[in-house]
């Protein structure tokens, strides 16, 4: 009990309480199953956009590319501009995800700077990090 109080006392601190009270980070699953040309270029401004908004707090964010999403990131179909930008997105920490059946399909065909992690089932991974508290985000 002393503790607890002692924890709250320095939480309410100014400039002390800051790192006891830090919130977790943002943890996001952005969810793109369009291939339109537009959807890419919306998706990276989307995804700079919540970067540049939750600044240093270092968002996770998982980008699930469902379905035929995946062949926007074919080498013939990616402008050298979008994949600069999808390579920033990573570095900051942006994780792609999208389905094993689909990516050895179009493996051949993709641009290897692009690692994805592969899933069984792209919707049940969405159902699963939603359940662990993810914000589902669409373009």
């Amino acid at each position: 009990m002393r503790r607890t109080r002692l924890l709250l006392a320095l939480a309410l601190l100014p400039g002390l309480g800051a790192p006891l009270l830090a919130a977790p980070p943002e943890r996001i699953v952005y969810h793109l199953h369009q291939v339109k040309p537009v959807t890419l270029k919306r998706a990276l401004n989307n995804l700079e956009n919540l970067y540049k908004g939750l600044g240093d707090q270092r968002p996770e964010i998982h980008m699930l590319l469902q379905g035929e999403s995946l062949t926007l990131l074919r080498r013939d179909r990616l402008m050298p501009e979008y994949r600069q930008r999808l390579i920033a997105l990573l570095r900051k920490g942006l994780i792609l995800e999208t389905g094993e059946d689909n990516y050895l399909r179009l493996q051949k065909e993709l641009d290897p700077a692009f690692p994805a992690r592969l899933n069984r089932n792209i919707l049940s991974r969405l159902i699963e990090l939603q359940r662990q508290g993810y914000q589902y985000v669409t373009p």
